[in-house]
């Protein structure tokens, strides 16, 4: 209701700059009049009234943002009713005075509603039935004799119900344009508020559509870049991290070690135990080199039954060590399934990058010649590529 009281105070405010420009114009006519006129008839003290109340509106329209709107309206409404009467009462100027005078009420109806305009409408037709009834007995002055001029009678009793007519119809209007204004506000209030309630509700199915986009974009990613059997990264995020990896042991000057893994006699397993059991096989050896390495390395799946691991930050012999800890460990498995416990056993190659003339691919590459060297030296064991070796691995 607040609300809407403001927003009515709003358009008034707007009607009454619109008034105030109005007036503002028109009194310059009025007052170039009124001093092109003392050449002819003197001065008179209601010319320095138009002086006064041109003077008046050019303050109210100037500073009209300043000076607070019931001061403004009200000012306007007087001044309209108090030429209205100095032009009836002393001046005897019926036609100019007669639209100011019935302005009055009328424009304190638009500007203040219909508290303030009836209270003006009344006055304004007490002095109307005063001004005819001094023109029934007496002329246009406020001089009443006993002298009666009854032909008169009938013309301002007409005006008068013409007078009280139309204020009356203007305050109706008025008053259902108020009405109609407060309800089309409210009306338009209440639609601002469906529609900002309908943006929040879109605003927030937006963002729980963009979340589960965002989620689902993640997931993705995650399972393009993750094994789905083991969980480990799959080969294309091993070969990513190694690549970053490199590149940050080279910038710090450190040391890295390349471990690759291969699950001996995979193929035996299936053939024996089922694909089950081999996908049970991998999922165990996985979660063995999860386990026994640190949080920095890097663990890949990166072919059916082989893994690598990157060891940051560590030598040869470290490296070596970490490798062999896993083996024995995964030696000492044992796999239940339906038709059998499994025993595995891996062979693990190890090199190590500690020179900055060897590229990532040729570490790799050592890595790769001491697990087939661990293979054709029988399996189930850990080999490190020597760079003074000159071997040739046959697999």
């Amino acid at each position: 209701m607040d609300e809407l009281k403001e927003d009515l105070r709003q358009v008034r405010s707007r009607i009454c700059d619109m008034m105030l420009l109005a007036s503002a114009a028109l009194v310059v006519p009025a007052v170039s009049a009124s001093v092109y006129r003392s050449n002819f008839i003197g001065w008179q003290w209601q010319m320095g009234l138009h002086i006064a109340t041109a003077v008046v509106i050019w303050i109210l329209f100037i500073f009209r943002k300043k000076i607070p709107y019931t001061i403004q309206a009200g000012t306007l409404v007087s001044l309209f009713l108090l030429i209205g009467l100095v032009g009836f009462w002393k001046v005897g100027i019926v036609a100019g005075a007669n639209p100011l005078l019935l302005l009055s009420p009328v424009m304190a109806t638009i500007l203040f509603g219909k508290r303030v305009g009836i209270p003006f409408t009344i006055a304004m037709v007490f002095m109307m039935i005063v001004t005819a009834y001094s023109f029934i007995f007496g002329g246009r002055i406020f001089v009443i004799d006993t002298t009666t001029a009854v032909s008169y009678m009938p013309a301002w009793v007409t005006y008068l119900l013409t007078v009280i007519l139309a204020v009356a119809t203007s305050i109706s209007a008025i008053s259902m344009s108020n009405h109609h204004l407060a309800a089309a506000l409210m009306k338009s209030r209440k639609s601002q508020g469906d529609l900002e309630n309908l943006n929040k509700d879109l605003e927030k199915q937006v963002s729980l559509r963009t979340s589960e986009l965002e989620e689902a974009k993640k997931r993705a990613e995650q399972q393009a870049r993750t094994d789905v059997l083991t969980g480990l990264n799959n080969r294309r995020a091993f070969f990513e991290y190694a690549e970053v990896m490199d590149a940050q042991s080279r910038r710090y000057n450190h040391t890295y070690v390349i471990a690759m893994i291969d699950i001996d006699h995979f193929k035996r397993v299936n053939d024996t135990w089922g694909h089950e059991a081999g996908d049970d096989a991998l999922v165990v050896v996985g979660n063995a080199i999860f386990k026994i390495l640190r949080e920095t390395d890097i663990i890949g799946r990166i072919g059916g039954e082989e893994f690598a691991v990157i060891m940051s930050e560590t030598d040869l012999e470290e490296g070596v060590l970490l490798a062999e800890r896993l083996r024995k460990l995964i030696e000492e498995m044992v796999i239940e399934t339906a038709k059998g416990d499994i025993n595995l056993t891996v062979s693990i190659g190890v090199a190590a990058c500690d020179d900055k003339n060897l590229s990532l691919e040729s570490v790799m590459a050592s890595s790769d010649a001491a697990l087939y060297s661990a293979k054709n030296a029988g399996r189930n064991r850990t080999h490190n590529h020597q760079e003074n070796s000159k071997q040739t691995v046959t697999v």
